[in-house]
């Protein structure tokens, strides 16, 4: 009696045609799973104050202000929000930073984009891998009250 295969019978066990197929398959399979992650991150990017997220998970926002104004702002939000700062610190590309908490360090770049417009990167880690975007959303949300742009001020 002759040995079985498990595709086709003869010599060749994995006739190419049926390779081609699977591989094919696992494919569109991979890029299936691949759409679904980008649809559904996509989807959740968006908050109240507008901000949106990059891939490592760091809020930003540009806002249409010159970057001394826009540091002022992000001071008193975080007086507001009672977080310890130090900065800001000049950098070449605008200026920054940085608050603590007893769980969180925060990290605010602003970068300048024209003479009217600057960007804020609010980036809240509380610890290696884990971010606090309610924190980012919250730090980018009172900056936009100080800037006159809401009208739900909380005072400290």
């Amino acid at each position: 009696m002759g040995r079985r295969f498990p595709f086709g019978v003869g010599g060749d066990p994995y006739p190419k045609s049926q390779i081609v197929i699977f591989l094919a398959l696992v494919l569109v399979g991979l890029f299936g799973l691949g759409a679904c992650a980008l649809i559904l991150t996509s989807g959740a990017a968006g908050t109240a104050a507008g901000a949106k997220y990059s891939v490592d998970n760091v809020a930003h926002k540009t806002f249409n202000v010159d970057l001394l104004r826009l540091k002022e702002a992000a001071r008193e939000a975080l007086i507001a929000l009672d977080l310890e700062s130090s900065g800001p610190f000049n950098t070449k590309e605008g200026a920054r930073i940085v608050a603590t908490t007893e769980k969180l360090n925060i990290d605010i770049v602003f970068q300048r984009v024209s003479t009217r417009a600057t960007r804020m990167s609010v980036n809240a880690k509380a610890g290696f891998f884990k971010k606090d975007r309610a924190t980012a959303d919250e730090i980018i949300r009172q900056t936009n009250i100080y800037l006159g742009n809401e009208s739900h001020l909380v005072r400290p």
